[in-house]
């Protein structure tokens, strides 16, 4: 939804139907057909509670397996950063934060070996070649050769980030979520009642609670400011977090508190969190 990719094993993903899908029962392909690996593609995960399920927006193997073994940093904006953070540390699952991802590290992850065998050396040369048949856009003359030292030095993280103002607004937003966390306060999106409302020619997502304590999120992940309405289920929306606010590095003010029924505006890449009890 971030980064727009549709070739070789994204081709599966992309909707923000899907990403709803997420957000209640983790898995998507839960018995549904796969065009990528033609065949259906997984089981249903009903019944299982959310703490069996780990999410992340990237990974040792999702970054490692690219070809440039580019991050997320790499490929989005600033903004998109602070909303896929806000996606999986708000939704109900155990959060996995991908090393230096929590300070928008730059550097990429590449795959490297360390081999003594000359025979396997070549075979896994060959082998990552082959994993990017898949892929038509991305020129395989940049493939890094998973044997060379520099390969392995150039994926190693650039821990002075807090010299750098925006990586350092980064981490301490991650500390933020994952504080808000702890302390409970998305636990009512744990409810197995929660509501979702999806937008898709608008790529935005909607998720509340319907249990007394309201919460609520509204994502958007498209490129434009779009004004969403606020449920009308209670008179006054509290705000917990805005990441286009300005606290954050970005260019919004935005209230403390808001009106059931009231417009509002949500920048493009980001989202928004209210809560009321009453």
């Amino acid at each position: 939804m971030l980064t727009g990719e549709n070739e070789g094993y994204y081709k599966d993903y992309g909707k923000m139907e899907q990403l709803a899908t997420a957000f209640k029962q983790a898995f998507v392909y839960d018995g549904q057909y796969s065009h990528f690996r033609q065949r259906t593609v997984g089981n249903s995960p009903a019944g299982l509670d959310f703490s069996k399920f780990v999410v992340s927006i990237q990974n040792h193997d999702q970054i490692g397996n690219r070809l440039l073994g580019d991050r997320l940093s790499k490929l989005v904006s600033f903004e998109g950063l602070k909303l896929g953070a806000g996606v999986i540390l708000i939704s109900p699952f155990v959060p996995m934060l991908f090393m230096g991802e929590e300070f928008a590290e730059e550097n990429p992850f590449q795959y490297f070996i360390s081999h003594g065998d000359p025979d396997l050396v070549k075979a896994v040369q060959q082998g990552r070649k082959r994993e990017f048949e898949y892929f038509n856009s991305q020129n395989k003359d940049d493939f890094s050769d998973p044997q060379a030292r520099e390969t392995f030095n150039d994926s190693k993280l650039d821990w002075k980030f807090k010299a750098v103002p925006a990586k350092n607004t980064m981490f301490k937003y991650y500390k933020y979520l994952i504080r808000l966390k702890k302390d409970g306060a998305f636990d009512a999106f744990r409810n197995k009642e929660i509501k979702t409302e999806v937008y898709e020619e608008k790529k935005i997502l909607q998720v509340s609670s319907e249990t007394d304590d309201k919460l609520m999120a509204i994502f958007n992940f498209s490129n434009e400011n779009e004004e969403v309405l606020l449920p009308e289920v209670t008179k006054n929306w509290e705000l917990v977090l805005a990441s286009a606010d300005k606290k954050w590095d970005g260019t919004y003010d935005f209230p403390s508190d808001f009106s059931g029924g009231e417009k509002v505006s949500l920048p493009a890449h980001s989202l928004i969190l209210c809560k009321s009890s009453i």
